[in-house]
């Protein structure tokens, strides 16, 4: 594996988002593909926003995918890089944005602002829309 590599090739995102209620908040799940082989992953970020946070990466039958979900903030960007067996720095290829420091790493970067797929609108009774449920976003653009 190298910077920038797809590590979960058989599909395409890596990233999910969600938002996380009324929370002002997104729910980021990263995911890595089983198939990629390791002893352990971690997501390494600037997640909360002063100090370099590392986010142990679990593996289960019923989610055999590397994985964990952290809520961030909406309307920002973190930077984060993917440790494999405490060795191993990778970026994410899928990743919405990237940045390179000054000695060349690059570095993925995940975007709360939007870009993760809405939710249909539901129709209520009267066939008019229901825009009251907590599925429904509203985009400050």
């Amino acid at each position: 594996m190298g910077p920038g590599l797809d590590l979960y090739p058989e599909r395409g995102d890596m990233i999910e988002k969600q938002p996380a209620g009324d929370t002002g908040r997104v729910l980021v799940t990263f995911r890595i593909s089983h198939y990629i082989w390791a002893d352990r992953f971690a997501v390494v970020g600037d997640f909360d926003g002063q100090h370099r946070e590392v986010l142990p990466m679990v593996r289960s039958a019923l989610d055999p995918d590397w994985h964990t979900t952290v809520a961030l903030d909406s309307g920002r960007r973190y930077s984060f890089l993917y440790l494999c067996d405490d060795a191993e720095w990778n970026s994410d290829g899928s990743a919405d944005d990237c940045i390179v420091d000054c000695d060349g790493r690059v570095y993925g970067v995940v975007d709360t602002s939007m870009g993760w797929p809405l939710p249909s609108v539901r129709s209520s009774d009267s066939g008019k829309a229901d825009l009251s449920g907590p599925e429904y976003v509203r985009s400050s653009l």
